[in-house]
């Protein structure tokens, strides 16, 4: 009993593991090609005291820290990326193009396809981490415990 409990807890994990997404490696390209595009979320505007992509500035190496766990400059009630909800995250719905949450994204450009959406979804379902999780060899017992 406890040896198919063993396998089937391996590979469930290792199923995560595979289907993990990785900020820099898949969200942040699509970031950088969709929205960090000239006049929108790159800053340049505001360098100027105009207004650009909502203060928002979505380059490598900036978009993570302004995106999860931060509150909207737009929508006071509403993070940007809420950790572990997607549904909840104003990213999501302002690229889903949501009633109620103003213009939709990439603005004046055609939607993000439903594949790059969902990857979106799935990296902020998954925690919203900066890298991918890791596999289950660098998980420790303490770690596994706190998650049954």
């Amino acid at each position: 009993m406890f040896s198919v409990c063993g396998v089937i807890l391996a590979w469930n994990l290792t199923a995560q593991a595979q289907e993990a997404v990785d900020f820099e490696t898949q969200i942040q390209p699509v970031l950088t090609t969709s929205c960090a595009v000239s006049g929108c979320h790159t800053g340049e505007t505001l360098a100027f005291g105009g207004f650009s992509g909502a203060g928002l500035i979505l380059f490598a190496g900036q978009s993570l820290e302004q995106l999860v766990g931060v509150v909207s400059k737009l929508d006071k009630d509403r993070l940007r990326v809420v950790p572990g909800n997607s549904a909840e995250s104003l990213l999501v719905q302002k690229l889903e193009r949501a009633d109620g949450v103003g213009s939709g994204m990439p603005l004046g450009s055609d939607p993000l396809t439903a594949e790059m959406i969902q990857l979106i979804k799935d990296w902020i379902d998954q925690g919203a981490l900066p890298d991918a999780p890791t596999a289950i060899g660098d998980v420790s017992w303490a770690e596994m415990k706190q998650a049954r």
